[in-house]
């Protein structure tokens, strides 16, 4: 069987792909850039399988697409191995739970003592979480003892640098994804008890607000250049943090409103991470 045959290829018209992708904000990557990345053994998907499932895997593919891309050094070397535990995750668990991958890194790089760098499988910055998928062979029957020691170490700079570690094995995820998703949604009611629903904030209000306490003032302009995003997006997205109460207008002009910054809400949601 050629290796066409073996993989499954999701070709669609490009215009369609993108208005129908559920990560608007995922870059839309061109058939002749696209990987090979679901196996018809692996994932036992039939042809006829559902279009949302199918606008899944495309989202995945892409996103997979571009991390690659904008990786450099050691964590490119590892984003270009088998990702099949991390495909898992992200089919299985975390696109039915988020709905997007905004937010998401794969093989997120954290440094150990002595400068030593450990990565993890994906990263959910808003929380700081890390999820991994560990198979059981290479994490339990080939686990040497000078491997597993490096393990526990990388497990104490998680807890040292206040991660949320949430790990899975390989086996719930194909066998029980709904215990898997079950786990991340308790975590996720804890968090929004514990601090005051601060993960209702998507990752790109977040950060604008981390830009706006940088540098005080804040024009449109700039708020489009930290979200990467054009004027309109930019001035639809502060506008609903200014309804929310996040962000207030600085009335320097007097007709229209040239600069803005953090409101009360948003100054007290920066002294609660603290």
């Amino acid at each position: 069987m050629s290796y066409q045959q073996q993989h499954l290829i999701i070709e669609r018209d490009e215009k369609t792909m993108f208005e129908q992708s559920s990560v608007k904000n995922t870059p839309f990557v061109p058939p002749g850039k696209r990987l090979f990345l679901f196996h018809r053994g692996r994932f036992n998907m039939q042809r006829g399988h559902s279009r949302a499932a199918g606008l899944m895997d495309t989202t995945i593919e892409n996103f997979i697409v571009c991390q690659r891309e904008s990786a450099k050094g050691q964590r490119q070397e590892m984003l270009g191995k088998d990702l099949h535990g991390t495909i898992l995750l992200l089919r299985n668990v975390i696109m039915p739970i988020f709905g997007s991958l905004e937010g998401f890194q794969l093989e997120y790089e954290f440094a150990g003592p002595g400068g030593y760098r450990f990565f993890a499988d994906v990263y959910y910055e808003p929380l700081r979480m890390i999820i991994e998928c560990d198979g059981y062979v290479p994490h339990v029957e080939l686990m040497t003892r000078d491997r597993f020691s490096l393990d526990r170490q990388r497990l104490r700079c998680m807890a040292l640098g206040g991660y949320l570690f949430v790990p899975f094995s390989r086996d719930e995820l194909e066998k029980k994804p709904d215990s898997c998703k079950r786990s991340i949604y308790e975590l996720l009611g804890r968090y929004d008890q514990s601090a005051g629903g601060m993960q209702r904030l998507d990752p790109r209000e977040r950060e604008l607000i981390r830009h706006a306490a940088r540098g005080g003032l804040f024009t449109m302009t700039e708020a489009g250049l930290w979200l990467q995003v054009g004027k309109s997006a930019a001035r639809r997205r502060v506008r609903k943090m200014m309804d929310d109460g996040w962000i207030v207008p600085e009335h320097i002009g007097k007709t229209r409103i040239h600069r803005y910054r953090l409101g009360e809400k948003g100054l007290q949601l920066l002294s609660e991470r603290r």
